[in-house]
């Protein structure tokens, strides 16, 4: 039973942790687009503003909604965040790389494949380090 409970709690962080990824995403593009095409911004500069802000929404979200943490430590958990965030970003452009350059997939299905790896990798470091509870 416990096993049980475990798993339907687990199963609900990861949809929670998806469904604020998908937000995250949609702020990111959405400020991108509006730099790029009402301000003038160069994109790589618009693209990492949206990217910021992306991770600020994801992180308030996984912290008050996914993982019901209350600690006050913000800005220690937000720098942590803030790393998962860049290392599973950079590990999701590695393996995009790799998948097209040496195994000639798809960009576009290597992509889903590093955003998914990414992902996983992002919720257990996020739930095990930025939000475990002890910052």
């Amino acid at each position: 039973m416990r096993e049980l409970i475990f798993n339907f709690v687990l199963a609900k962080q990861v949809s929670k942790y998806v469904t604020v990824g998908a937000i995250g995403t949609l702020i990111n593009l959405v400020v991108l687009y509006v730099l790029v095409e009402f301000f003038g911004l160069y994109y790589i500069i618009g693209a990492v503003i949206g990217y910021m802000l992306g991770i600020t929404s994801n992180f308030y979200w996984n912290k008050k909604w996914t993982f019901h943490n209350h600690s006050n430590h913000y800005e220690e958990q937000y720098e942590k965040y803030v790393v998962v965030s860049l290392v599973c970003g950079v590990l999701s452009l590695a393996l995009l790389f790799l998948f097209v350059e040496m195994f000639n997939i798809w960009y576009i299905l290597g992509q889903f494949i590093a955003i998914v790896s990414g992902g996983v990798l992002g919720f257990i470091l996020n739930k095990m380090w930025s939000f475990d509870g002890k910052s």
